[in-house]
C-alpha cells in the first residue's frame, strides 16, 4: 500500500513544516512570534526519515556566536563520512563576530573570529541562502570571509547589523572593506543595513538588489540617498524603520532619496505615518503596496494627498491596533477610497484571532469592493 513516505519529497516537505509542534517560542523585535522546533527528535519516529531530516531541517537555521562552538561543529561535519547525506543550511546568523583588531576589547575570549566564520561560510556555500552578521566593529571583515561570500552560489539576502556600541569606542569604518563585501555578493536580491556605515558604491560593480531595508535611525541622511541613487536600476521595495526615536529635523532629508526613487519603487514600507510626512505631495507612478505601521494622523487626511491619489497602489497594509485611535462613533466617507481605482486590499496586521475590522473601515471597502484581511504579524508586502 503506498503510503506518506512514497510521495515526492517538496510535498512531503511542505506537510511537515505544517504539522510539526513548535518546543519553544519567543517574540523578536518586532513583536512577532517565533518558534523553534527540535527536528532532531522526529529522526527517531521513524528510520527511513532519518536522512531526510538531518539532510534538509536538522541545520536549516544555525546561529552562532562562539568561536569554540563554531570549532567544533565544523570537525564534526568534517569527521563525517562523505558518502552519507549532507546537511543543507538555509540561515546562518554570525552573531559577535569579530572582524579585526579594533580598540574595543570583547568581554570574553571565546568570540567568533573571521577565519571561523570563512570556514562555517564555506561549509554551506551552496546552499545558503539568508547571511546575518553581526559584527562588534564598524566594520573590517577580513579577506577570507570576503572570498567566502564570493563563492556562496545561492546568497539572496545579506543583513548586517553592528552592535549597539557608543560610537566612541569603535575603530574607524574601513569603507572599501565594506563595499567589497556587498559587491562579492554578486547573486544578492535583498539587503538589510542597521549600521552607520557610509557606503561608496560603484553603481556597475553592485549585485541587482531590488529589495532593501535600511535602520534609519543608525545611518545618516546622506548616506541613505547615496545609497538609494547607487541601487536605483535594480531597486523596487524599500523598507525603512526607526525603532529609536528619530529627530523630526532628520525626516525631511529623507526626500531626496525618495525624489531619486520615486519613479521605479513598486512598495514602501515604514514604521510610521511620520516617515511619510515628506512624501506625501510625491507622485509614485509604480507604487502598488504600501505598508506603513504606525498612523499617528486621521486615516483621511492622509489618504487624500497626491502619493495616495497619483498612484496604482493595490494594498495598504496598517497595524491592526490603528482602527482603536479613531474617535468613538466618527464614521469615514464611503468616498474615502474613491481617489484609489486600483485600491484591492487593506490588510490589518499583527491582529489577535479575535479581530473584526470596524465599521469605520467595512464601509468604504464594501462600497469599493476592497478585501479587508487581518495578518498576525507585520509585513512589507514586497
Amino acid at each position: 500500500m503506498t503510503g506518506i513516505l512514497d510521495l515526492p519529497p517538496e510535498i512531503f516537505g511542505r506537510m511537515f513544516i505544517h504539522v510539526k509542534t513548535p518546543d519553544r517560542e519567543w517574540y523578536d523585535d518586532r513583536g512577532n512570534q517565533k518558534c523553534r522546533t527540535d527536528s532532531w527528535k522526529l529522526r527517531l519516529v521513524c528510520r527511513q526519515w532519518s536522512d531526510w531530516l538531518y539532510e534538509d531541517h536538522l541545520y536549516r537555521e544555525l546561529k552562532f556566536e562562539s568561536a569554540d562552538r563554531a570549532t567544533r561543529f565544523i570537525e564534526i561535519l568534517q569527521r563525517r563520512s562523505k558518502l552519507l547525506p549532507r546537511p543543507k543550511c538555509r540561515q546562518l546568523w554570525l552573531s559577535s563576530l569579530r572582524p579585526g583588531e579594533g580598540r574595543l576589547q570583547p568581554a570574553k575570549k571565546d568570540v567568533l573570529t573571521c577565519p571561523i566564520a570563512a570556514r562555517l561560510i564555506g561549509l554551506f556555500s551552496d546552499t545558503i541562502n539568508t547571511l546575518l552578521i553581526e559584527p562588534t566593529d564598524l566594520f573590517k571583515m577580513s579577506p577570507p570571509v570576503i572570498k567566502a561570500i564570493k563563492d556562496m552560489t545561492n546568497l539572496r539576502d545579506l543583513r548586517i547589523s553592528c552592535w549597539k556600541i557608543p560610537e566612541e569606542r569603535l575603530a574607524p569604518p574601513d569603507l572599501e572593506c565594506f563595499n567589497d563585501l556587498v559587491v562579492a555578493a554578486h547573486r544578492l536580491e535583498s539587503l538589510h543595513l542597521e549600521t552607520p556605515i557610509r557606503l561608496t558604491f560603484v553603481s556597475n560593480l553592485l549585485p541587482a538588489i531590488t529589495y532593501l531595508e535600511v535602520d534609519i535611525t543608525s545611518t545618516t541622511s546622506d548616506t541613505f540617498t547615496d545609497l538609494a541613487i547607487a541601487l536605483k536600476p535594480s531597486l523596487r521595495v524599500l523598507e525603512l524603520n526607526s525603532y529609536d526615536a528619530l529627530d523630526p529635523d532628520d525626516i525631511p532629508q529623507l526626500l531626496p532619496a525618495f525624489e531619486a526613487l520615486r519613479e521605479t519603487l513598486e512598495a514602501i514600507s515604514l514604521t510610521s505615518t511620520r516617515l511619510l510626512e515628506p512624501l506625501l505631495e510625491l507622485s509614485f507612478p509604480k507604487l502598488r503596496v504600501l505598508s506603513v505601521s504606525r498612523w499617528f494622523e486621521p486615516t483621511h487626511q492622509i489618504m487624500c494627498r497626491t502619493m495616495f491619489t497619483k498612484a496604482p497602489i493595490e494594498v495598504i497594509a496598517m497595524a491592526s491596533d490603528k482602527m482603536h485611535w479613531e474617535e468613538p462613533g466618527f464614521q469615514f466617507p464611503l468616498d474615502l477610497f474613491s481617489n484609489m481605482p486600483k485600491l484591492r486590499k487593506l490588510v490589518f496586521m499583527d491582529a489577535s484571532p479575535d479581530f473584526e475590522t470596524r465599521p469605520i473601515y467595512h464601509r468604504p471597502c464594501e462600497a469599493h469592493n476592497i478585501e479587508c484581511v487581518a495578518i498576525d504579524h507585520y509585513e512589507t508586502y514586497g
